[in-house]
């Protein structure tokens, strides 16, 4: 409880100290005592004088009666003395009783103010913290007010250096962007949006450079490109592994990053072992290798009309969302380049153990050199229509849908939820399917096989096969398309067997054509 008007505890009322009691004069007691001898002697005096008053013959009589008179003076003595005892009694209760009545007025007054003091204090220590409190408060908004400043300006500087003519001011402001954002964790999508948007800036190969552009001032522009790239790149790795064997997460590591790519230039362009929420590419140009190998992709993933000039490597890569090729063009048409030594090394195109956990679109693509979908995994629905392959193409022990998904018994409801289609795809050279797995339904309406088509050991559920038919009729009947799920010159083995290790029955496919050459099944 606090005053009104002060904010401080009200004072405690001081409680009223008890009367003290007059104190007997030393003359009251020999008073009485004369006084109740005085009263006896006279009630004596009286009696006696009243019996000789008497005329009473017989002297015993008399004799008797004056003994009485005696007797009734003294009983007015002593009766008179005991009121007096009774009285001093009382008195002396009564005081014992003031004097204690005052010791616990006394111990109240001093608990009172014992209380009262207590309470001060924890108000003044009340006070204290609050105000202690306050100047914390005070201290940490100037602090985050001082310290969103300096970001503000080390932002502003930063990103307005970006666009200074030398090649090293733009670097220097891209390094102090990373340690803002290394320092900072809610500036880092920020700092990589302003990385991608300086990627998705014009940018001319080395042999297209415009008028009035140095090959200086264009290598220095390569080098700032480059170390955006790396920048992003050595963000994105969430873990690394220590000599003994062991993973552990990367300090550097930025997590639930988006990158926006779409119509960018990029150089050996590498996300290889990152971790990346949504990857827009679509129009961009990646120029010399690209690298995707170990990248886990959990949201959605575009390459909608971007060129790959070099070999492109997916290797193990891991799309979680929806994933879209549609329109790329894969153009490098060298099978074989020489690294650093001089050794050796093959190119081409590789989604090698690649997942597709969602919807996968690799429409009207092109691919100039050898690709490949070795034991590539297409869970969610897989679209390869009007796809062009100019070399080779393996899709080795892949497998098209999963068995045991609950996805998979919505692919036989006309064929229109989860179904993976090759119409209209153009094999130019060898088509591999070797050892290729088929749990849901995958057409193959309208494909052209240049050379061959391999399909040793692969299998097609039984499941799959039982609802074609039926599926096939219905959807030619009512749209007038055909839908042919077997690749040309194979058919489907009559019978269907169990396979170790694998759900379901299976088909295996036959040719009803001659054996291909030794080069194509090698």
């Amino acid at each position: 409880m606090t005053d009104d008007s002060t904010g401080t505890p009200p004072s405690l009322p001081r409680s009223r100290p008890p009367v003290p009691r007059p104190l007997l004069s030393p003359w009251t007691v020999p008073v009485v005592s004369v006084v109740v001898l005085a009263a006896a002697g006279v009630v004596g005096w009286l009696l006696w004088s009243w019996i000789d008053s008497l005329a009473l013959a017989d002297p015993e009589k008399k004799a008797a009666a004056q003994l009485d008179a005696v007797k009734i003076s003294a009983s007015v003595l002593v009766a008179g003395g005991g009121l007096f005892a009774l009285y001093l009694a009382v008195r002396r209760q009564r005081t014992q009783e003031l004097e204690l009545e005052a010791r616990h007025a006394e111990l109240r007054h001093r608990q009172a103010e014992l209380s009262q003091r207590d309470r001060t204090q924890d108000h003044a220590e009340q006070v204290a913290e609050t105000n202690r409190l306050h100047s914390e408060r005070v201290a940490d908004d100037t602090k985050k007010d001082a310290d969103a400043r300096r970001v503000t300006e080390l932002y502003s500087t930063s990103v307005g250096q970006l666009g200074s003519d030398h090649a090293a001011v733009r670097l220097g402001a891209m390094y102090a962007l990373e340690r803002l954002a290394q320092d900072d964790p809610p500036q880092r999508q920020t700092v990589v949006s302003v990385l991608c948007a300086y990627l998705r800036m014009p940018y001319a190969a080395p042999t297209d450079t415009p008028p009035g552009v140095s090959d200086q001032d264009h290598l220095q522009e390569r080098q700032v490109r480059l170390t955006a790239q790396r920048l992003l790149h050595g963000h994105l790795i969430p873990h690394y592994r220590g000599q003994d064997g062991a993973t552990y997460p990367m300090p550097s590591f930025w997590a639930g990053i988006d990158l926006d790519l779409t119509g960018a230039t990029l150089i050996d362009f590498t996300l290889t072992g990152c971790a990346v929420r949504t990857f827009l590419a679509d129009g961009a140009k990646f120029t010399g290798d690209t690298l995707f190998d170990w990248t886990a992709f959990s949201g959605p993933a575009q390459f909608n009309k971007a060129t790959f000039t070099g070999p492109a490597r997916f290797s193990n890569v891991m799309f979680a969302g929806p994933t879209s090729f549609t329109g790329s063009a894969f153009e490098d048409d060298s099978p074989f380049g020489f690294g650093d030594g001089g050794h050796a090394k093959p190119r081409g195109n590789s989604f090698s153990d690649a997942t597709f956990a969602s919807d996968t679109w690799f429409n009207e693509a092109t691919f100039a050199s050898l690709t490949s979908f070795t034991r590539a995994t297409f869970i969610g629905s897989a679209q390869f229509d009007k796809i062009t392959f100019s070399s080779h193409a393996t899709f080795t022990e892949a497998t098209f849908g999963d068995i045991d998904s609950p996805l998979r018994s919505k692919s036989f409801i006309l064929g229109t939820k989860v179904d993976h289609s090759f119409r209209s795809v153009t094999f130019a050279g060898v088509a591999d399917f070797r050892k290729a797995r088929f749990a849901d339904l995958t057409w193959f309406t309208k494909a052209t096989f240049g050379e061959t088509a391999l399909f040793d050991n692969a299998l097609i559920a039984q499941a799959v096969v039982s609802h074609h038919s039926e599926i096939a009729e219905s959807l030619e009947r009512i749209q007038g398309v055909d839908r042919t799920l077997w690749p040309p010159g194979w058919r489907l083995s009559p019978d269907h067997a169990t396979v170790k290790g694998l759900k379901d029955t299976w088909h295996t496919f036959q040719r009803t054509e001659p054996e291909p050459d030794d080069r194509h099944s090698a």
